[in-house]
């Protein structure tokens, strides 16, 4: 996964941290808009995937591990899924 950083108009940092698949959809973009890639494969969980996570939206991170994976194992993305249902610092 990369890291990406920019500073905003505050001088604030931000970070973007996205998968290989969203990396590629979105580094035009990102490279454009004044972004910089600071690591490539970092071991951290996808900003954008984790927005369309049923266990992020359902607020379900705290739940058992049965319902836990019974969510995950309705996900369209569980095979590209770095977390697959399990809790990673």
């Amino acid at each position: 996964m990369s890291t990406w950083k920019r500073k905003d108009e505050s001088d604030r940092s931000l970070f973007q941290f996205l998968c290989s698949e969203c990396d590629l959809r979105k580094r035009i973009y990102l490279e454009r808009e004044g972004w910089i890639l600071l690591r490539e494969d970092e071991p951290v969980c996808c900003n954008d995937c984790e927005l369309q996570c049923a266990l992020t939206t359902g607020e379900l991170w705290g739940a058992g591990d049965g319902e836990r994976f019974a969510v995950c194992a309705e996900c369209a993305g569980y095979e590209r899924c770095a977390l697959k249902g399990r809790y990673f610092c």
